[in-house]
């Protein structure tokens, strides 16, 4: 991503992916949060140009470990493989940058389907629990 240049297309496959409100404000507070880096910001175009899929990539440089949150592959370009190209350019991306580990959380079967296939392999399983009121 280039920053202001891509914001507006950024916002507009996030939210179709995610059924998001969010808006070109709340991601340029995004881009203000730390380890933000614009060059870590993955986007993958489809051939009309339109943002297909992205993956923002978090880089603890102390530790040379990168998290991948958000990704995601706008609804009209899945089951293309797109999701994977740029999940391999992100991590790509990370290893040159000095990245050694990436993480990734995977809510469902679709996408850990998707991280196992360019090299994630399960580390760990996370129960959620919550107290009634």
């Amino acid at each position: 991503m280039r920053g202001e240049v891509d914001l507006h297309e950024r916002v507009e496959v996030h939210r179709a992916v995610w059924a998001s409100r969010v808006t070109e404000e709340s991601y340029r507070d995004v881009m203000r949060t730390w380890p933000y880096r614009t060059d870590l910001d993955c986007v993958l175009e489809a051939p009309d140009g339109t943002f297909a899929a992205y993956v923002l990539c978090w880089y603890d440089e102390k530790n040379g470990v990168g998290e991948f949150e958000p990704v995601g592959t706008h609804p009209e370009h899945r089951r293309r493989g797109f999701g994977a190209a740029v999940c391999r350019y992100a991590l790509h991306r990370l290893q040159e940058e000095g990245g050694r580990q990436a993480i990734v959380y995977a809510e469902n079967e679709a996408a850990r389907a998707l991280y196992e296939s360019v090299g994630f392999r399960r580390h760990t399983r996370v129960v959620e629990m919550r107290k009634k009121r």
